[in-house]
């Protein structure tokens, strides 16, 4: 446990003991405090508990964390609140919590387990605080099942689904091993199977190394040399200190490494599944594979998903995370899904004026948010480290940021050096209050049944200050077409569904997608906002023209500045390859680039805080010419950019529609 002085670590304050538990405790803004000691958990739970009452330390951690004892994400603390009000509420729902099962399961771990690495080796491998949390809450909550012929109603465990995330280093590949192992021996279960799951096999022996290391260790208060597989409780397979197999010999039962989606048993029945490494999943396959399977196991199953918080270009771990912190958050409703999410809030990766940093970056009282185990197994040393190079380089501080500070910042290759600069500008935009402001919108057509995106870019300039100099604030919009939906979200590995349902992306019917839709937008902009022009992508510009004329939208495509003018909306060609444009009848791909790297690079440009748009710009990949002049390469892009492709038009068209025309140039004749 934390040590006394580190408790500024965990805790502000602890709030005053007693008192009627609330039904749903408090879980935004800042932990309550008091002028009481800072108290670790341990010490917490001595001082709360009178000797004389049962010791449900599941509970005592979920009332520490929401009375301060420590520093968590308000996700965490959804999470312990939700547990507070279970306790209320749930049997309205026949959910059964079990105090004793839960402190039969939390002492499972030290009377069979040692630590068998680092500074604490062959101590007894005592659960740390949001370890027994989570094995309390997932052992202890049951559920009553359907009733049998005969009437009854048989106990099944609460959960069959949990989603772990914590920073890296907090200790989640021995406490999945040591899981495993307990849900074949534990439970009297004869044949049970429990598979260690991860996206690669080599991260899934990860697990059952871990997990024979246990079975190879001393065994707590025994003599020196007894282990559970020399006593013959345990038979390990594999070479060496590897191991892919490992059977209970007593009941029959198996812990398996498996990795990918390629089963190595026929029609597998779990009772226990850790799948580890979500954050690399291209999409959700491997997971509902073995949902499914859990789902066929009577006396129940879990499968639980374990990750770091994903990249930002890891667009189906973020869906994935995003949904399970609703759950924590009381915004969606499952009994079935138990969610322990340890990572910084969103207001502690905001830049800090002072300093121009993200909050966290410098302020140690936040990094145990997603560090449950900092000055526990986690040295306090290795934090200062970690963040001290964070302050020095903006690559090590992406990383940072996501590994160490649960926030979902970064990516494994962004289209511009620092990805930070990229998540300071997101903010929400609502174009209503943006109608006085000159507006420049710019489309990315599709090729019909893939992705077209609109954007509008907003010139907001102080007084005296030149268009040039202002910031700008920008918006999109997409589509995507019904037909197949469900298929083209696994195959582009983004969760077009979810983002229609939460109307961040329209989906329009058929297998096509019909222009009309996207001149409607158009046109309501239009007719409300100050448009200047509309830049567009030359590819399909006519069939876009030609559903304009269909819904009434009169546009007009300017040729030059010694062209007539047309009436309606200006259109503007806006070329998309990597050649600078000298003419002056076309905007072009690498000004418009250095356009919006600049705004971002002075901080004077708001990004809308769209998923779609987010995913696609995390997506995107840059091609460079001889000249180092740049554009996007959507055949290299991790998926689908369209939305990027058209706010970085609009952000061009912004600096003027065209380069003025300069004197002839001589060529070959």
């Amino acid at each position: 446990m934390a040590s006394p002085e580190h408790a500024h670590l965990h805790a502000p304050a602890r709030a005053p003991a007693g008192g009627a538990r609330p039904s749903r405790p408090p879980v935004g803004g800042a932990p309550p405090a008091a002028e009481a000691e800072l108290l670790p958990y341990e010490a917490w739970v001595e001082a709360e508990l009178p000797p004389t009452q049962l010791l449900d330390r599941t509970t005592e951690y979920a009332r520490w964390v929401i009375a301060g004892g420590r520093v968590a994400g308000c996700i965490e603390r959804g999470s312990c609140a939700r547990h507070l009000a279970d306790l209320e509420g749930g049997d309205e729902r026949d959910l059964v919590w079990r105090p004793d099962e839960a402190e039969r399961v939390i002492d499972f771990y030290p009377q069979h387990f040692s630590i068998t690495d680092g500074p604490a080796a062959g101590q007894p491998f005592a659960l740390l605080p949001w370890m027994l949390f989570t094995s309390g809450s997932l052992f202890g909550w049951a559920k009553h099942g359907a009733p049998s012929k005969a009437g009854e109603r048989k106990l099944r465990w609460r959960f069959q689904n949990a989603w772990l995330e914590t920073g890296k280093g907090q200790g989640k590949s021995p406490y999945l091993a040591a899981t495993g192992i307990l849900a074949i021996s534990a439970f009297a279960r004869r044949r049970a199977e429990a598979f260690a799951v991860a996206p690669k096999e080599d991260q899934a022996m990860v697990v059952l190394r871990d997990a024979a290391a246990f079975l190879r260790g001393p065994i707590p208060h025994e003599d020196e040399g007894v282990t559970w597989e020399g006593l013959g409780k345990f038979k390990i397979y594999g070479l060496n200190n590897n191991a892919d197999n490992i059977i209970h010999n007593a009941s029959k039962s198996f812990f398996l490494a498996q990795g990918g989606n390629a089963l190595k048993v026929s029609g597998p029945r779990p009772v226990f599944v850790s799948i580890d490494e979500v954050h690399e999943l291209p999409d959700g396959r491997l997971i509902d594979m073995w949902l499914a399977a859990v789902e066929k196991v009577a006396e129940g199953g879990i499968v639980l998903e374990a990750t770091n918080t994903p990249a930002l270009d890891q667009a189906y771990a973020t869906a994935r995370a995003a949904e399970r912190h609703a759950i924590a958050l009381g915004e969606a409703h499952d009994d079935s899904v138990f969610v322990f999410a340890a990572r910084a809030d969103d207001a502690d990766g905001k830049v800090d004026p002072e300093t121009g940093l993200p909050r966290i970056v410098t302020r140690p009282e936040l990094w145990g948010k997603a560090l449950p185990a900092l000055a526990d197994s986690f040295p306090l040393e290795n934090a200062y480290a970690i963040w001290a190079k964070a302050r020095a380089s903006s690559s090590d501080r992406a990383r940072a940021l996501r590994l160490y500070g649960g926030l979902s910042a970064g990516a494994i290759d962004f289209w511009m050096e620092d990805a930070s600069l990229w998540e300071a500008a997101r903010e929400p935009v609502d174009e209503a209050k943006l109608v006085n402001l000159p507006c420049y919108l710019a489309l990315d057509l599709s090729s019909k049944n893939d992705l077209t995106g609109l954007s509008a870019c907003w010139v907001d300039a102080a007084p005296g200050q030149s268009p040039d100099e202002a910031r700008r604030i920008t918006k999109d919009w997409g589509w995507t077409v019904e037909e197949r939906l469900a298929e083209r979200a696994k195959a582009d590995r983004a969760p077009y569904e979810a983002w229609v349902r939460d109307g961040q992306l329209t989906a329009v019917p058929g297998g096509a997608i019909e222009y009309e839709y996207v001149a409607g937008q158009v046109a309501a902009l239009v007719a409300t906002h100050d448009v200047q022009l509309l830049a567009v992508d030359p590819h399909k510009l006519g069939d876009f023209i030609k559903a304009c004329e269909r819904i009434g939208l009169k546009v007009w495509l300017w040729q030059g500045p010694d062209q007539p003018r047309g009436q309606g909306l200006k259109i503007v060609k806006h070329a998309q390859g990597t050649r600078v444009v000298f003419e002056g009848l076309q905007l072009c791909m690498p000004r418009s680039i250095e356009k919006l790297e600049d705004l971002l690079l002075r901080r004077a440009i708001v990004v809308d805080r769209n998923p779609v748009s987010n995913a696609c710009a995390y997506n995107a990949a840059i091609e460079r010419d001889a000249k180092e002049n740049r554009a996007f390469d959507k055949k290299r892009s991790r998926g689908r950019i369209d939305l990027l492709v058209s706010k970085t038009m609009a952000v061009g068209a912004s600096f003027g529609e065209a380069k003025k025309k300069g004197p002839a140039r001589l060529s070959i004749l």
